[in-house]
């Protein structure tokens, strides 16, 4: 899909592309590497801010909730990526989407509201200007007021509007990804919000996947350390990067350089 002057696009994701680029994050930068014009500013219209989901994505696996949101970066002027736990990628797939591109820039702020029903897609470019300014928490409760709570979305808040060089794409109030300035890609393109229902079934070519999958979430949720990562979430790396002198403490001047080997 193509967002640029209210119009939009289907397009037919090529076979080597998801044989040779597997994933979201091989789609991503495959395509900006083709279609991104060297040199270009990455908060201009010309850059492309990318939705990706991969072959297991949505299927019922460990960690397979995960978008890939990508552009050049505004950050380091090269690739940036993240990703963040979303029902966006679950709703895409249920839409059949693997990817959405999303270019130019929108004359007032604007969010996107993608349905399919089959084949067919309902594409709405709506004015987000009573959004605009809003957290991302508060942005999320319009919008599931709005739209219903069964959606799929990924938002920004006040940085990514003001184009914050670090600004990150926002779901499920709290997850983020993005963090080589995402967020303040989606700004730069007056995008307040990607909205999303995908109605449909996401189909595998072998059925033992689902066996394997569940068998691997119930030997995942029997770990010991499982509920302390699930209470904790990534903060629980802190204490042993320290240890491990991989922390990047003042952008990696200041580790425990007691651990630190050669």
């Amino acid at each position: 899909m193509i967002f640029q002057r209210k119009k939009f696009a289907i397009q037919s994701l090529d076979p080597s592309l998801a044989q040779n680029y597997i994933g979201g994050r091989g789609f991503a930068i495959k395509t900006l590497w083709d279609e991104l014009p060297p040199g270009i500013d990455p908060l201009s219209p010309m850059n492309k801010l990318i939705l990706a989901v991969g072959p297991l994505t949505a299927l019922p696996i460990p960690n397979s909730g995960k978008l890939l949101v990508a552009a050049k970066s505004p950050l380091t002027g090269g690739y940036g990526d993240g990703n963040v736990g979303s029902w966006l990628a679950i709703h895409m797939r249920r839409a059949g989407v693997d990817m959405i591109i999303i270019e130019g820039k929108a004359e007032k702020p604007t969010y996107l509201y993608i349905e399919n029903r089959g084949d067919e897609f309902r594409v709405d470019f709506n004015s987000a200007e009573d959004l605009w300014g809003l957290d991302s928490f508060t942005t999320e409760d319009r919008l599931k007021k709005i739209h219903g709570s069964d959606i799929g979305m990924v938002l920004i808040g006040p940085a990514g509007e003001n184009l914050v060089r670090f600004a990150t794409v926002v779901a499920q109030k709290g997850r983020s990804g993005g963090r080589p300035g995402m967020g303040a890609v989606m700004g730069s393109k007056n995008l307040k919000a990607v909205v999303m229902r995908g109605h449909g079934e996401i189909k595998v070519a072998d059925p033992m996947l689902r066996k394997i999958g569940l068998d691997a979430i119930v030997a995942t949720k029997s770990k010991p350390g499982y509920p302390f990562w699930m209470r904790q979430g990534t903060t629980s790396t802190v204490e042993w990067a320290q240890e491990a002198s991989v922390l990047p403490t003042y952008n990696y001047t200041e580790v425990n350089s007691m651990n630190m080997r050669r």
